[in-house]
């Protein structure tokens, strides 16, 4: 290893800027542990240096991969502490990452009240020191945090500000960033072509081809609810083709939205048989949001085939993961889209009631009509029950 070889040559400050990038390889690829333990050997050395600055954003990439990893609290203690140790006069550049990146954490673990407060707290500071690509930044993190509490008008705004800022050459990787939220706000808002046209932006800028695929995916969906499903099965087939993408997991979720694709066909050989291909591997290590999407793309097969009540099982143990799915996902953009199937599913269990209920009702069945109504009334308000609380929390 390069940063071995500095250090035996005595030279501990090659050594530690080779740990760092080594540290933000790591990063970026989502190899997490690696990439925390390179992190924390650079910020020792540059430590022991005297290297304030240095050493202080060393933590902070360790404490973005520990962020990687689900250790939120963690994570946030040490942007914090980072806040307190570096001087905004000295040390800008390294202060100001720490205020944004302590914003998205509390954004991560659900202070949004918090996130938006550091949020504005470094973006005055970004801009009275003039540091664009950290004011996109702010720009960014206010947009997600505005969309989580259901302000996609803002949240719209601040996200077009950002990406306005964040030219590819001032910061490839965050107008990336941005264009994947920008596009998640457009869908909710129901503009589909600025969606589409934000997700193949987006692809565009990737380097890796995991984030290359996992964008065409998101961009599959929504040219498919644009009504361009053509177009919807080229880019959900280029993560399936021989030798693009090697990542099981990524396999997966595109042979999940190819079942979608081909039972909304009405091929329903081919659709049960892609999803039965994508769903071992949604549970093992797609977690709660993978386990959770095969469940309602199984309930909706399920329905296709006339089998309502085996759809309604299907159904009910998706919803019965929905407190979690709310919570999951340290990542501002994929939490964003982690959050979105959550009432098309509540729909769609209350359509398989209410096709029960007229079967039942047809039937003579009044009893079983009126047991039926009551529990698609306690599944509407379960719904917008969930909703209020977390209002109320934030408030």
């Amino acid at each position: 290893m390069l940063s071995q070889f500095h250090l035996a040559r005595g030279e501990r400050h090659d050594a530690g800027l080779q740990l760092t990038n080594i540290g933000l390889t790591h990063l970026y690829e989502g190899r997490y542990s690696e990439g925390a333990e390179a992190s924390l050997a650079s910020s020792r050395l540059f430590a022991c240096l005297g290297e304030t600055e240095r050493a202080a954003q060393a933590q902070q990439n360790r404490g973005l991969c520990l962020w990687g990893v689900g250790r939120l609290p963690e994570a946030l203690r040490i942007f914090t502490r980072a806040v307190a140790q570096v001087s905004p006069v000295a040390f800008p550049s390294a202060y100001v990452a720490a205020l944004n990146n302590t914003a998205l954490a509390n954004y991560a673990l659900g202070n949004f009240d918090e996130s938006l407060r550091w949020h504005d707290r470094a973006l005055q500071f970004a801009s009275e020191i003039q540091r664009p690509r950290s004011e996109a930044q702010s720009l960014y993190g206010l947009g997600v945090t505005y969309n989580a509490l259901g302000d996609r008008e803002r949240a719209r705004q601040y996200l077009e500000r950002a990406v306005a800022i964040r030219t590819v050459a001032l910061d490839g990787r965050g107008r990336m960033a941005t264009l994947r939220a920008l596009a998640t706000v457009y869908a909710e808002q129901g503009r589909l072509a600025g969606a589409i046209a934000a997700d193949r932006d987006a692809a565009a800028l990737a380097i890796a081809p995991s984030a290359a695929a996992r964008i065409g995916i998101q961009s599959a969906i929504r040219s498919d609810a644009a009504g361009h499903r053509d177009e919807a099965v080229r880019e959900v087939d280029g993560p399936l083709a021989p030798g693009t993408v090697s990542d099981p997991l990524i396999r997966a979720e595109a042979l999940l939205e190819r079942a979608v694709l081909l039972r909304e066909a009405g091929d329903h050989a081919g659709a049960p048989r892609d999803l039965a291909a994508a769903t071992p591997r949604l549970r093992e290590t797609g977690g709660l949001g993978g386990e959770f999407a095969a469940a309602i793309e199984a309930a909706r097969d399920l329905r296709a085939l006339g089998r309502e009540a085996e759809a309604l099982v299907a159904i009910e143990h998706a919803l019965s993961m929905e407190s979690a799915i709310r919570l999951q996902s340290a990542n501002p953009e994929l939490r964003m889209q982690l959050q979105a199937p959550l009432r098309p599913a509540y729909d769609l269990k209350l359509d398989l009631l209410w096709e029960r209920r007229e079967r039942e009702r047809r039937a003579g069945h009044l009893d079983e009509v009126r047991r039926l109504a009551t529990v698609a009334f306690d599944c509407a308000d379960a719904s917008r029950a969930q909703t209020f609380a977390e209002v109320a929390a934030q408030r």
